[in-house]
């Protein structure tokens, strides 16, 4: 049994996309990092309605958005910092090499505070800001603390913190690690994973750029003076940008949905044509099957959408959650996958208007009997042997003169001839016959055998 169903998921009007998909995108960012977090892996598709326990549907290209992520390793060396050292006596120093600022924390025994702020520049993604404190006692670290900075003058909202404290009962002077902590969090490690994005302004074609720092130092290094300052950590820019995605071999299955997407075109501002409407930019996209089409406003609303998601407390707890950060190993590549996916089911949702549906099939449940033909054919084979072997029995046993086919008594009876049997049984011949009569009549009469013209033995009346 079959029947219609239809999934949203082809954008290929002349429209593209709906103002309000931007209001409805801040929910699928966070469930792609908790989807990450749990498995790191796709959850389906697209969109689909299915009536039945399995659907299939044609294959299909749609308007998407595809994630793009470069890597690069970097180091205290890498950076570019200013140092500053405060002493007890609240003097300050200020120092714009690390081997100046570690030399100074060997040399003084009356420390208070240590400052920096470390920053990468990108010509055209965010850059990196990072901000290192160190708290002393004497010449020992207390306290140690690492975050990023959104902007010069605005603390980040990700923090990871190392703090000692001192054992008690020792000398004074004489501390352990205390704990980890991650804004509210306390975590296992001291390492900061953070993303600062931007809208795109200068592609009509990418909708957020983001510079994602994951670091790889333990900030427990620090104990050791000829290691202070020394942060390490790795550099992803990533980009989400409008895309064609090629959906095949769809399938729900116990509302399960299996399928396979090709990314077959990103968009370039080169590929693009813009046109002015109702005051509003719009960015035409042609393929060889297709148009899409696209406002900068709507652009400019997703690319918001997305900072505000990545420069979030909520996303800062996420991405610091031992279990995201045993899935993701660092990889920022599948966080914006996965990102990419979500929001391009939400452009191909039913929130969208201009989101048509393909048609599919459902297979409905029907009843089928399964036969087993050893089971069905050796009880019929059976059967029909043994009616063959009763016909055979019973045309031999016809063909054939038997010296007794029932009792004597009956034989004798019917192999009388006429007079006998009038003598016998007082001439009768038909009637019933008792069986005193009979026995009678047996007592009177002599028999003997004989051989008929065929060689079998007869009874033969003296």
């Amino acid at each position: 049994m079959r029947t219609s169903v239809w999934p949203s998921g082809n954008i290929t009007t002349s429209e593209g996309l709906h103002m309000g998909l931007a209001d409805a995108a801040h929910f699928p960012l966070s469930s792609a990092v908790l989807e990450v977090a749990s498995r790191g892996t796709s959850s389906g598709p697209f969109n689909t309605y299915c009536s039945t326990s399995d659907c299939e549907y044609p294959d299909t290209e749609s308007l998407a958005l595809c994630s793009s992520c470069e890597s690069e390793a970097i180091s205290a060396n890498s950076l570019t910092c200013a140092f500053e050292l405060i002493l007890e006596n609240n003097q300050n120093r200020s120092f714009d090499s690390l081997e100046e600022l570690r030399r100074s924390v060997r040399e003084f025994k009356n420390l208070s505070f240590v400052e920096a702020d470390c920053f990468r520049p990108y010509e055209s993604a965010p850059q990196v800001l990072l901000r290192l404190e160190m708290s002393f006692y004497g010449d020992l670290p207390t306290d140690v603390s690492l975050y990023p900075r959104m902007a010069p003058d605005q603390d980040g909202i990700s923090r990871v913190k190392r703090g000692w404290q001192q054992k008690p009962g020792n000398d004074p002077g004489q501390f352990v690690p205390q704990f980890f902590e991650t804004g509210s969090n306390v975590t296992n490690e001291g390492y900061l994973l953070f993303c600062a994005t931007q809208p795109e302004l200068d592609s009509i074609s990418t909708i957020s750029t983001s510079t994602c720092f994951t670091s790889t130092t333990n900030l427990s290094v620090f104990l050791q003076k000829n290691h202070v300052g020394e942060v390490n950590g790795t550099v992803s820019i990533c980009r989400l940008g409008f895309c064609v995605r090629r959906y095949t071999n769809i399938r729900v299955r116990d509302g399960v949905p299996f399928g396979d997407s090709e990314d077959i075109k990103s968009f370039h501002t080169k590929d693009l044509t813009t046109d002015i409407e109702n005051g509003t930019m719009f960015a035409t996209a042609n393929t060889n099957n297709a148009t899409y089409k696209w406002s900068t406003d709507m652009q400019l609303r997703l690319g918001q959408v997305v900072r505000e998601n990545t420069e979030s407390d909520q996303f800062g707890q996420y991405v610091h959650l031992p279990a995201f950060q045993h899935t993701m190993h660092g990889n920022w590549s599948l966080l914006f996958q996965k990102i990419s996916e979500e929001m391009s089911r939400v452009i191909q949702s039913s929130i969208n208007p201009y989101a048509s549906n393909i048609t599919g099939e459902a297979y409905g449940a029907e009843m089928f009997v399964r036969v087993r033909w050893q089971w069905f054919v050796w009880p019929v084979a059976m059967t029909l042997a043994s009616v063959v072997l009763l016909a055979a029995t019973i045309r031999g046993s016809m063909e054939k003169e038997y010296l007794f086919k029932n009792s004597v008594l009956a034989v004798l009876y019917h192999g009388l001839d006429a007079e006998a049997a009038r003598d016998g049984y007082g001439g009768k011949r038909s009637g019933t016959l008792g069986e005193q009569a009979m026995t009678e009549a047996a007592r009177n009469t002599k028999v003997r055998l004989i051989r008929s013209e065929k060689g079998a033995l007869k009874l033969k009346v003296e």
